[in-house]
């Protein structure tokens, strides 16, 4: 381009999350007016601060659900007990004119990859779902440290076959925070349901 094309023009940088569960997240955006920081035969090296493409919500609900691993039939069962105050981080998304439909997905990973999914039914119309589902999953005792399971809350759109995710728990050996002490506790408890709330995240 021209040296006076370029210093006319705006530069729009964003920052993804690249998520291979659902649809990616844009993080943020900056725009740069070429013609402050542009000039001929220079580089220049510049900060700018990213600007949210939407406020975030600090509270996009919790899920309750337990886990219990079973030694002798190398099984474990995921239940989905029930969600709250589930709070859609979606931009065109008030409780007047789309109601949540809520319903819940557990994804299982091995080594970094999907084996296994299975989902609840849906909710419609409920931000304070209850499920009372039982899922269960084959995992030997001594690949536990090399799973993981993803439980991701959705709404399901009434008017098509796509979901938004609301948010999502990631539990395993390898997580951290309160999803690895409910996983400890699972595994000092084999055969006992153990459950406990977890805040959802994006």
């Amino acid at each position: 381009m021209p040296l006076q094309d370029v210093q006319n023009s705006t530069l729009h940088l964003s920052v993804w999350e690249i998520d291979k569960y659902s649809r990616h997240h844009m993080i943020g955006e900056v725009q740069v007016e070429l013609c402050h920081v542009v000039k001929a035969d220079e580089s220049v090296a510049f900060n700018k601060d990213l600007r949210s493409i939407q406020k975030a919500k600090a509270n996009l609900g919790e899920i309750l659900f337990s886990l219990s691993y079973m030694p002798t039939a190398e099984r474990m069962s995921v239940v989905l007990m029930k969600a709250r105050g589930l709070n859609p981080p979606f931009s065109d998304w008030n409780t007047e004119s789309r109601p949540i439909n809520p319903f819940i997905k557990v994804v299982l990973l091995f080594d970094g990859k999907k084996v296994k999914k299975k989902k609840t039914s849906t909710r419609k119309h409920e931000p304070n779902p209850v499920y009372n589902e039982c899922m269960m999953f084959d995992v030997p005792p001594d690949l536990l440290h090399r799973v993981l399971f993803v439980i991701s809350v959705a709404d399901a759109k009434s008017d098509s076959t796509r979901s938004d995710v609301i948010g999502r728990v990631v539990i395993g050996s390898a997580t951290t925070g309160e999803s690895l002490r409910h996983w400890h506790q699972m595994l000092i408890s084999p055969r006992r349901p153990v459950a406990a709330w977890h805040r959802l995240k994006l």
